[in-house]
């Protein structure tokens, strides 16, 4: 985001120096609400994204936990039925991923991404997420697969961008593209607890011939079963439920974290906290076409 600069040319006067002192507190202040205010104008309109905010200029390091800014320049309406949108990969090219090359990709709302086609996430047993990822024979990145509702004030954000990171101490700039699901909550109509996760996808042609980082970001992790999953509050109701996946998938092959499908396992107190993890909440693997490394510290 670009800063606002005021000049004084000597003929401003004490009244005006304050309005405009006055609007760029405001202005500053407001960030956060103005992603909001556009989304909800969006709604309003029936638009599915919104795609006016400045793009990024600054590249953050990935040496630091927690979601990075920069990656929210467009949005999903709000919504508890899971919109699946079609969107043109434009950040790098080309992108890669088993053999086939990508031009465009599916940002799910629940919590995931799709390469092969829009994914509604019920499936049988039609409940969110009732089945291991290589279970749906799709090509999946799932930071957080779960029944995502934003439909309620405060519920959060689902928004997306193309950016740049800072991807070593010598300060390399790569190419990356972000999804961020931003404080949200959990179907149907709830606001109680809230979760905050990115997923990027990184550039890393300079290491070789389709290279690319897939890395997941976490901030908080309140809630893992949504109603319809059969959770209780946002929790997985004395094991009864099904709680969230996190990992991905080409087809029948995949990995998911330790704690994916367990309740209680990824929340930020559980016994395999994503936000509170040894690598400060982030969870990197390196790709060489079809085949993930070992996961990066």
């Amino acid at each position: 985001m670009s800063k606002t600069k005021f000049e004084n040319n000597g003929s401003s006067s004490s009244a005006a120096r304050f309005t405009a002192i006055w609007a760029l507190s405001i202005i500053q202040r407001g960030k956060a609400r103005l992603r909001k205010i556009r989304l909800l104008a969006c709604a309003a309109l029936g638009w599915t994204l919104v795609c006016h905010a400045q793009p990024q200029t600054n590249c953050p390091s990935l040496n630091r936990g927690g979601l990075l800014d920069g990656f929210e320049s467009n949005f999903l309406r709000p919504s508890f039925d899971n919109p699946s949108t079609n969107i043109p990969f434009s950040c790098f090219s080309p992108f890669r991923f088993c053999g086939n090359t990508y031009t465009n990709l599916w940002i799910n709302q629940d919590g995931n991404v799709t390469l092969d086609d829009p994914f509604g996430g019920h499936v049988p047993p039609s409940f969110v997420p009732a089945l291991p990822l290589t279970n749906l024979q799709r090509v999946i990145f799932a930071p957080f697969w779960a029944d995502v509702d934003t439909t309620t004030n405060g519920s959060g954000t689902v928004g997306w961008g193309c950016g740049c990171v800072l991807v070593n101490s010598n300060n390399t700039r790569r190419a990356a593209f972000g999804i961020t699901w931003r404080n949200v909550s959990y179907y149907k109509n709830h606001r109680d607890k809230t979760n905050s996760f990115q997923m990027l996808i990184i550039d890393r042609s300079d290491l070789g011939t389709n290279f690319f980082d897939l890395q997941y970001r976490y901030g908080t992790i309140q809630w893992d079963t949504a109603d319809s999953a059969s959770g209780m509050g946002g929790l997985c109701n004395f094991g009864a439920g099904f709680p969230a996946r996190v990992g991905f998938a080409s087809g029948t092959n995949g990995v998911e974290l330790p704690g994916s499908g367990v309740c209680n396992a990824l929340l930020d107190n559980g016994r395999n906290s994503l936000a509170h993890s040894t690598t400060n909440g982030v969870f990197t693997w390196r790709f060489t076409n079809c085949v993930p490394g070992s996961r990066l510290p």
